[in-house]
């Protein structure tokens, strides 16, 4: 697999790929089935969750930045060493590719403000609970 951080992703990757996304309804390339479509049981009933189909990596061991190398599956027809969870908090850290400037990024700037900040000290106040004035 490509390292991470020598990919770059271009606006004409951006641009195909909203294409992509934007085109409805997503069908699995596999069995083309579409998105939030149930299935049939060998029962005949409906199964229960409706199929999902998501972007996914055609060929694991190609470039995740080129845009042939990307399409759609449903989680039946997706390849078993894909990963399809993204982690809940992503840190721009984690995206050498997005964020490859020396300087701070603003999201990077906001954040070590947040953390530097000293939070005010309450009023002291007296017995009445009237802040006292020195």
């Amino acid at each position: 697999m490509t390292n991470m951080t020598e990919l770059t992703y271009t606006p004409e990757f951006f641009t195909a790929l909203e294409k992509m996304v934007d085109k409805r309804p997503h069908k699995c390339q596999g069995c083309w089935i579409s998105d939030g479509v149930r299935r049939i049981n060998k029962d005949g009933s409906k199964q229960h969750f409706p199929s999902i189909v998501r972007l996914c990596l055609i060929d694991p061991t190609r470039p995740a930045n080129d845009v042939n190398n990307i399409g759609m599956y449903c989680t039946r027809c997706r390849k078993p060493d894909q990963v399809w969870k993204t982690p809940r908090r992503m840190k721009p850290s984690s995206l050498p590719q997005l964020f490859k400037s020396d300087e701070k990024s603003l999201i990077e700037r906001i954040q070590s403000e947040a953390r530097n900040k000293i939070p005010p000290k309450p009023p002291q106040l007296d017995d009445d609970g009237d802040p006292l004035p020195f």
